[in-house]
């Protein structure tokens, strides 16, 4: 989406080839490392998942802390 509105935007002198090649590289880098951040937001959610049905699958064998 912003390569098209870019071209468009040199093709009507707005910004220039090179701005838009600046606006293009910055608009990549920031995309690629959003995804880097997710991936352990989502390892521990699915961590978390695992043991909370780890505790279900056995919650009749846990014995009650209190007597």
């Amino acid at each position: 989406m912003v390569r098209e509105r870019g071209k468009k935007w040199v093709a009507e002198n707005i910004i220039s080839e090179e701005q838009y090649r600046l606006i293009v590289a910055k608009y990549k880098d920031n995309h690629s490392q959003r995804g880097i951040g997710l991936i352990p937001i989502f390892a521990s959610i699915l961590i978390g998942l695992g043991i909370l049905s780890f505790i279900a699958a056995n919650w009749s064998g846990i014995t009650p802390l209190s007597g």
